[in-house]
């Protein structure tokens, strides 16, 4: 029988089943949001903010005032930006069509950069690789992700296409890939540094040359008054406790002790990836951890990113404990609404402890030969 219509073995069949059911649940129920109101995402806020920089300036897209001015002439209900210019940018073509046309069209591009990064860093092939697909599709915030059109999503996709490249020996375009990173640095903004100290030079030079020209047209287009506004703006933000729930500093406080931790906790993602920089796959994922515990800014959504950084753990063959591992951590985040940020933060230390200390036995085993 063609492998392609050979049956699952049991196990992948129970997760397919399982994960494949609350899939369809979730997807179903995040179409329904979506087209429920116009208001149910966080599109309208992009949208918003392009509309300010093509019709008052660039320098004015984090004026508050005219960002709601905007939200109302596209009627939607407002909600801040403040995100970095050049997700603004990207969103400017998509202003030429009705808001609700762009959002679809929006969300067309969001959905085809999962796909995308789970074509490229998901293990397996055939009904293994189609459970990995369906296990993302059931957690909330990869759905959460997807309704809102957060630009998570592409970040994400980034991350993989990044690690693909990496694998080839193409690091320099690895690194200009790795840009995109710039429309939501919360989330992976030190997986070029550690690329750069594992030793992957032209990969951090890569980024930091595109990323360095992207800032310095971002701060050229703000000025003065448009960047203090973007400082007050992100200011006011930090004030709202959903906008840090899953973040260190929404667990443990923002106490000087905290930050004291949160900076060992930086070293020690750096440390983890100069030891077990032989593996691209746990640089990033070491750079993505790092992240997610610097970060002052994270929500649920945002852990669509860590999809990407399991799939990536699995590709070295890890020994049987850290897959139990990785399932609970799964475990938990199909539960993180209700148990809020605790639980996921204690993993998230766990795996990078793991890393850093060397526990995967397999640390030098090559990834699985099924690239795409």
């Amino acid at each position: 029988m063609p492998a392609a219509v050979r049956r699952p073995p049991l196990p992948t069949a129970v997760a397919l089943v399982g994960t494949g059911v609350a899939a369809v649940y979730l997807v179903a129920y995040g179409v329904q949001q979506a087209t429920a109101s116009l208001s149910n995402n966080d599109f309208r806020a992009y949208f918003a903010a392009a509309l300010v920089g093509l019709r008052q300036g660039w320098e004015r897209i984090y004026d508050f005032p005219l960002q709601q001015a905007a939200a109302a002439s596209i009627d939607t209900s407002w909600q801040p930006f403040a995100n970095p210019p050049p997700l603004a940018w990207l969103v400017a073509p998509f202003t030429l069509l009705p808001f609700w046309a762009a959002y679809l069209a929006w969300e067309v591009l969001v959905v085809a950069a999962l796909l995308l990064a789970w074509r490229l860093a998901a293990p397996g092939a055939g009904w293994t690789k189609l459970a990995h697909l369906t296990a993302a599709l059931s957690l909330i915030a990869v759905v959460l992700a997807l309704w809102l059109g957060q630009a998570c999503v592409l970040v994400a996709a980034a991350v993989a296409v990044a690690w693909w490249l990496l694998r080839r020996g193409r690091d320099v375009e690895a690194g200009l890939v790795l840009t995109v990173i710039l429309l939501k640095p919360q989330d992976a903004f030190l997986v070029p540094i550690a690329l750069l100290v594992a030793g992957r030079v032209r990969a951090f030079a890569g980024w930091a040359l595109a990323a360095g020209l992207v800032a310095a047209i971002a701060a050229l287009t703000l000025g003065a008054h448009g960047l203090q506004e973007m400082l007050r703006d992100l200011a006011a933000l930090e004030g709202v406790a959903l906008n840090h729930r899953y973040a260190v500093s929404g667990t443990l406080g923002q106490a000087p002790w905290v930050l004291g931790l949160q900076a060992l906790l930086g070293l020690g993602a750096l440390y983890a990836a100069w030891r077990r920089r032989a593996s691209v796959e746990m640089v990033i994922c070491a750079g993505l951890l790092g992240s997610f515990l610097l970060t002052p800014h994270l929500s649920l959504q945002d852990f669509t990113v860590l999809i990407v950084a399991a799939w990536l753990m699995l590709r070295t063959a890890p020994p049987l404990w850290f897959r139990f591992f990785l399932l609970t951590g799964y475990a938990l985040a199909v539960f993180a609404i209700p148990i809020g940020g605790a639980p996921l933060l204690v993993v998230e230390v766990a795996w990078l402890a793991a890393l850093a200390a060397g526990l995967q036995n397999h640390q030098d085993r090559r990834p699985q030969q099924d690239d795409p």
